[in-house]
């Protein structure tokens, strides 16, 4: 398949396609245009964050792509695992493919803050094509999709909880330092 080709079922994939989803699973190319459709988005948030910044974050132009492919290996790794956990059959080389393919709404990061809400798109993409590579019912591929979302804003809120007591504690310390002070 060419490049065309792969827009064309990126398209599809916006569309919530198992199909185009199925299609890019069996071709054995789509890794790479998986991986080049990765770095488009990066690009596309690198160049978004220099209108952002007003060109103060050019250097994301350069970083952003590179980024985006590092970090895509092991995202798709991650859910590749829990996939395999609940009963998944894919590849982790024909689900990057049509993952990376399924990026296609995070290009819209070339438009600051817009973009980051059109990007969301990939989630239920993401789900369809956890389903068809992996066939495995929806119920199953939602949470391939949600369990590592759930774990990052549990360490997140964690981290909150820790860095509130920490300030609370601190608080506590200066006040009975100061009452100390005083008498």
């Amino acid at each position: 398949m060419d490049f065309k080709g792969y827009l064309t079922k990126g398209i599809e994939l916006i569309k919530l396609s198992r199909p185009a989803a199925d299609a890019l699973a069996a071709d054995p190319n789509a890794f790479n245009a998986g991986m080049l459709f990765i770095a488009v988005g990066g690009l596309a948030g690198g160049i978004g964050t220099t209108i952002f910044t007003f060109g103060v974050g050019f250097f994301a132009i350069i970083f952003w792509p590179i980024a985006a492919v590092l970090m895509s290996f092991v995202h798709v790794f991650i859910l590749f695992i829990i996939a395999k956990i609940l009963g998944g059959k894919g590849t982790y080389k024909s689900y990057y493919g049509a993952l990376g393919v399924g990026t296609m709404p995070a290009w819209a990061a070339v438009i600051p803050s817009i973009g980051s809400i059109l990007s969301l798109w990939t989630i239920p993409i993401a789900v369809i094509v956890t389903a068809s590579v992996h066939r495995l019912s929806t119920a199953r591929a939602i949470l391939v999709v949600i369990i590592p979302m759930l774990l990052i804003l549990l360490v997140f809120a964690l981290f909150i909880a820790i860095m509130g007591m920490a300030g609370v504690m601190n608080f506590f310390h200066l006040m009975h330092e100061n009452r100390q002070m005083m008498v």
